[in-house]
């Protein structure tokens, strides 16, 4: 959905709360960190398991966000000193004057793996964007990164955008929008996207987020921006745990499937053997995000484009 100053200064969000520790540990430093359901929260939660963030002198207390937006209100509003947010939701943010900045990357967009793909209904016989000329595509949110991705597809594969309608339907209930034909395509991520396929129910379509760029951040880790001005310090050693947990969570799939099965409330099987998503093992790149701030103005989500950079915390540009 779009992303407005108002909204985002809303406030906070009521979550439970799981902590790393149980007591608050002395000498480290508490954090509260929202993050969602989806594959792109595991880095962070085997981070947490294998003491990454504790050698860090960081305490994380973490918080379950049913949505990006919804954890962009709550760090704006003062519950979360740091949240995994989605690509779009953070230019949105930035590019319409919320105080957020980026200090560390998380998943990682690569046009070889199957961490996000469109769907079709398993005998639609759609087969390019022509065919969609005039049809209606479901996505969880209006203006999120899904629909981006598919509008652009369209456009770069012979139909047109403009004829299509797009409604908002949360991701339960998208598997039966496009069974029952109220939606020729939706878009879906890791694990979600695990267990529609294996309904049998849809079959894959296309990799729409390639119609954005082969390769760019999805979710980035986010701050206030006041936070990341008295707090340089904790805003590296965060980011440095980060890229130590993507490091990990890359070369220990089956350990963070552990732990996201029950998180997220879906059966190991099924996220074992679906895609799952990659992660920036690096400090955070300005390239990473210009894909998607050039999207988002594409598609006017964004009356202007920005140069990313501007939206990494000053404390972590340099940080290697």
């Amino acid at each position: 959905m779009s992303v407005s100053r108002s909204r985002f200064l809303a406030g906070s969000i009521a979550a439970g709360a799981l902590t790393a520790s149980g007591a608050r540990a002395q000498g480290l430093t508490p954090l509260t960190i929202g993050i969602t359901t989806t594959d792109d929260s595991s880095a962070l939660l085997i981070g947490v398991q294998t003491g990454i963030f504790r050698r860090a002198g960081l305490d994380i207390n973490i918080q379950k966000a049913p949505s990006g937006s919804a954890t962009a209100e709550a760090l704006v509003g003062g519950a979360y000193h740091f949240g995994g947010v989605s690509a779009i939701t953070m230019v949105t943010a930035f590019g319409r004057g919320v105080p957020l900045l980026s200090v560390a990357p998380g998943g990682l967009y690569n046009s070889t793996t199957e961490f996000v793909v469109s769907v079709v209904k398993k005998d639609s016989p759609i087969q390019t964007g022509r065919d969609l000329n005039g049809q209606t595509i479901g996505s969880a949110a209006l203006q999120d990164l899904n629909t981006v991705s598919m509008m652009a597809w369209i456009d770069q594969h012979g139909g047109d955008s403009k004829s299509v309608r797009v409604i908002e339907v949360p991701y339960p209930a998208l598997i039966a929008a496009v069974d029952e034909g109220r939606i020729a395509m939706a878009c879906m991520i890791q694990p979600i996207l695990a267990a529609a396929l294996a309904s049998g129910k849809v079959r894959m379509f296309a990799q729409t987020y390639d119609a954005i760029a082969p390769r760019f951040y999805i979710t980035t880790w986010m701050t206030r921006a006041g936070y990341a001005t008295d707090n340089p310090d904790v805003c590296r050693r965060f980011a440095a745990a980060i890229r130590d947990s993507n490091a990990y969570a890359n070369a220990h799939r089956a350990e963070t499937a552990a732990l996201l099965a029950p998180f997220a409330g879906i059966a190991l099987d099924t996220i074992l053997h679906g895609g799952r998503d990659t992660f920036a093992a690096t400090t955070i790149d300005a390239a990473g995000i210009q894909p998607v701030v050039d999207a988002a103005v594409k598609y006017k989500i964004l009356p202007a484009r920005f140069d990313a950079k501007d939206m990494i915390a000053p404390a972590v540009r340099s940080l290697r």
